[in-house]
């Protein structure tokens, strides 16, 4: 068995932990009343990457640099 295919099998992706404050959304707002539309602005705890880690230090798929 070549290396590759046993990879491909046991190796599962980790998920990088979401932030608390926007759940992973990297925005926060929501609808507004009425009928109103959609207010929402860019997270300013993760920086709009969704992670929980700084946002200088994530990558622009999500990933650790």
């Amino acid at each position: 068995m070549s290396y590759q295919p046993y990879a491909d099998h046991h190796i599962t992706p980790r998920k990088v932990p979401l932030c608390d404050y926007c759940n992973g959304h990297g925005m926060v707002g929501g609808l507004l009343p009425n009928g109103g539309g959609y207010d929402g602005e860019t997270c300013d705890k993760c920086g709009g990457t969704g992670s929980r880690y700084p946002a200088d230090l994530v990558e622009s798929d999500g990933g650790e640099v």
